[in-house]
């Protein structure tokens, strides 16, 4: 990709325009918001054990007080994987948060500039990348909800669909890779947000080969589709295992209490209500006045984009349909539509739509550039209200709050976390385990226990008589029991959740460690094929000529 001097200096006003926002967070404090502690304990988690044979952190074993959490074989782990490398280089990990969000703030205003400017041009890309940095839910995102990973996936929603229009149009390899990279981040930042957005990301892909030349569409359909699958081949290590274990989970804390949908509805006039207070524990559901008027303006004047321009004008068109339908999933109206579409009930929060709104209204914004012919009065007017939305936004959004000294890592490893509770767990536990391997019936003397690696252990244990043995660490397939280097089945039928076994009379060497499933093998073994894939692609011209040229 080469930027035009003009380009350069548009990108280089545009991370000065973000500043103010980052400037918040510059430091060393913690935003002390609802989900920013779990995002703290989660970069720990990685940085502490993925290079101690745990890569990917599936196990967490200090949180819920020792008792661990299948971590990271369900939640993303993209955002805490950038917050480690970035750990690398400050050694402080709440800065490293800090840095990555403001990372991800900055790409996600670069992206929208350069999907908006395919449409609008230079100025109406960057107008619509402003508001779509300074829209007040993407601000709430971060400073109220402190859902770092569900923030961090608005930088991926422009560039997916940069890449698709431009694979769409034979732009080369390196868009190819740009699109493979948006699908395999995306996929790895967070669960929900993806659920939300490929659909949007597949319409565009469809509404580009009906309203595309017609010559070569069905290669160029074929390439984008390729994209796809290549990203979500490289990232299956992740989302199959996801997807295929949880059924071993309690998913009925998912969709319960806050979490039922049927809660979280909004209204109209939360969404376009000029300085609406109506908040739900803090959370502002505004899309902003500026983002309403411009689009309120814009559609009025659709006829003359047609006009204009009948390529631009279905464009228009189709964000605004995109826009329109995530409003509809935000309504109480919608609400058969989300009692009888199973997936929808795992969204949890309606509201949680805003965020392709936001998305949606910002590109439609950057239309106004088209409508004003005179430069100088293009420029004059797109600057007053670039600097306009930035102030009101600037000004009605919530300043972060930073979490107090008093709160500390240790409570909130006690706490632990309840998304992704094995489904064997029926009592929760109240306190620490005295030790890791505990005598329930029988007598005997447990020897010396020893921690190989964080999910690793072993001790040394004489049975006068049968005896059942518990290691206190919650039951999740992954786990396995050697006793005498010999596999033997635990007994899982127990309130707590723990893994019980039984031991035989004599001496016995026991060792436990958490290790593959066959499920997750087979993803690991898709994303070196996808990898590999994407490497013959680079390098390969003939193959690279048949899918990508």
């Amino acid at each position: 990709m080469k930027f035009s001097r003009s380009t350069l200096g548009y990108l280089v006003l545009l991370v000065v325009l973000t500043v103010p926002l980052c400037s918040r967070i510059f430091g060393s404090d913690l935003i002390d918001a609802h989900d920013s502690m779990a995002g703290l304990i989660r970069a720990l988690s990685m940085q502490k054990y993925m290079w101690h044979g745990q890569f990917l952190v599936r196990w967490s074993p200090e949180i819920n007080w020792g008792y661990g959490y299948p971590m990271f074989n369900f939640y993303p782990p993209f955002f805490s994987f950038i917050s480690v490398l970035l750990f690398q280089l400050t050694h402080n990990m709440v800065l490293a948060i800090n840095l990555a969000c403001s990372l991800f703030w900055i790409l996600s205003g670069a992206g929208m500039f350069f999907l908006a400017r395919e449409f609008w041009g230079d100025e109406g890309g960057m107008l619509s990348a402003v508001l779509y940095v300074y829209a007040p839910y993407h601000i709430v995102d971060l400073y109220v909800r402190g859902a770092f990973a569900e923030f961090s996936s608005f930088a991926f929603f422009p560039f997916l669909l940069f890449a698709i229009l431009k694979v769409g149009r034979k732009a080369g390899l390196g868009f190819f890779l740009l699109g493979v990279g948006s699908v395999f981040g995306l996929s790895l930042t967070h669960n929900i947000m993806s659920m939300l957005f490929f659909p949007v990301a597949v319409a565009f892909m469809f509404y580009l080969y009906y309203t595309g030349d017609r010559e070569g569409r069905a290669y160029r359909i074929l390439s984008v589709m390729g994209m796809f699958v290549i990203g979500l081949m490289m990232s299956s290590f992740f989302w199959l295992p996801a997807l295929l274990e949880k059924k071993f989970l309690g998913l009925e804390f998912l969709v319960s209490m806050r979490y039922d949908f049927h809660k979280n509805f909004i209204s109209l006039g939360d969404l376009f209500q000029p300085f609406n207070t109506n908040t739900a524990d803090n959370v502002s559901f505004q899309v902003g006045i500026i983002h309403s008027l411009l689009c309120l303006g814009t559609l009025a004047c659709l006829p003359k984009i047609l006009k204009i321009n009948r390529r631009l004008g279905l464009g228009y068109v189709f964000f605004l349909v995109v826009g329109l339908m995530a409003v509809f999933f935000t309504l109480p109206y919608s609400r058969l539509f989300w009692e009888n579409i199973g997936i929808l009930s795992f969204i949890q929060f309606p509201w949680r739509f805003l965020a392709i709104i936001v998305f949606a209204m910002s590109l439609l914004c950057g239309s106004v550039a088209v409508l004003i012919k005179d430069p100088m009065v293009r420029k004059v007017f797109l600057i007053i209200v670039g600097l306009l939305a930035i102030f009101v936004s600037f000004k009605s959004s919530s300043k972060p709050v930073f979490v107090a000294s008093e709160r500390t890592v240790e409570d909130f490893l006690a706490m632990g976390e309840g998304e992704y509770t094995p489904k064997w767990i029926k009592i929760p536990p109240a306190k620490r385990p005295d030790r890791k391997f505990e005598i329930v019936r029988g007598t005997g003397q447990l020897g010396e226990e020893r921690s190989l690696g964080p999910v690793n252990y072993q001790t040394m244990f004489q049975a006068s008589s049968p005896c059942l043995l518990s290691f206190n660490t919650f039951y999740f397939p992954g786990w396995h029991v050697y006793m005498d280097g010999q596999p033997i089945k635990p007994y899982l039928d127990n309130s707590f959740g723990l893994i019980l076994f039984l031991v035989p009379p004599g001496n016995h060497d026991i060792q436990v460690i958490f290790g593959q499933t066959p499920v997750r093998v087979a993803g690991m073994i898709i994303s070196w094929l996808g990898f590999v894939l994407l490497l013959m692609l680079s390098f390969n011209p003939w193959l690279r000529s048949k899918l990508i040229n």
